[in-house]
């Protein structure tokens, strides 16, 4: 058993872990980039389970696969790591409690990558599903940290069918949504909620809920 195994197979024990990654996942594929190892993370009821290489989700179909956003982002949301986020993410856990400063730096990891993921979903590059759900194709965004500084700023634009990520804001954004790591918590509990319903109606709420947390974090914009 490699090392990287060993550790993930110790922290899904530990109650406090289970918790707090429970809120957040039924399921993740992790990539560990130095060491070449994949793994799969499942929740199965209240514990976690980890397991060498790439386990498919076992999920039933919404409206016969034509609309699945789950499952989708089940197979697509791959988290790279290395074996030193591994440890730190261990060390997060050694008192039991994930404070500010911690939460941020899992978020300052788990930001792009959940971005990617979001960006690469179909829904995102049909122009009449961005226009039916007013979603924006051009915006600035940034992740405060706990003293209040923006880190990771970026502009995002779907221009000619592809989304880009460019570091820094440029353009004439539609919006610029300030993140926080508590905000970026919640948004995931929120999309887990759904997976966990795995229903039409329930990918519907999530729409709705995520108009009024955008409108939270939205900030006015300063054009360059």
């Amino acid at each position: 058993m490699s090392q990287n195994l060993s550790l993930l197979q110790t922290l899904a024990e530990q109650p406090a872990v289970q918790q707090w990654v429970g809120d957040l996942i039924n399921y993740v594929r992790l990539q560990i980039t130095d060491s070449g190892e994949e793994f799969t993370v499942l929740r199965q009821g209240q514990r976690l389970a980890v397991a060498p290489g790439f386990v498919a989700p076992v999920r039933r179909p919404i409206l016969f696969g034509l609309f699945d956003p789950g499952d989708w982002y089940a197979k697509q949301f791959i988290l790279p790591l290395n074996s030193n986020n591994l440890q730190n993410f261990a060390g997060f856990f050694t008192d039991k409690v994930v404070d500010e400063r911690e939460l941020y730096r899992i978020m300052a990891v788990l930001q792009p990558v959940l971005l990617a993921a979001a960006l690469r979903m179909p829904a995102m590059h049909n122009r009449w599903l961005l226009s039916l759900f007013r979603l924006d194709t051009h915006w600035h965004q940034c992740l405060l940290d706990p003293n209040g500084n923006e880190t990771q700023s970026c502009t995002v634009q779907f221009a000619n069918g592809r989304w880009t990520v460019t570091p820094g804001y440029h353009g004439v954004a539609q919006r610029k949504k300030v993140l926080t790591a508590p905000k970026l918590l919640d948004f995931q509990k929120r999309v887990h909620q759904a997976e966990s319903e795995n229903s039409l109606r329930g990918w519907l709420a999530l729409a709705s809920w995520y108009r009024t947390w955008l409108d939270s974090i939205s900030v006015p914009i300063t054009q360059p």
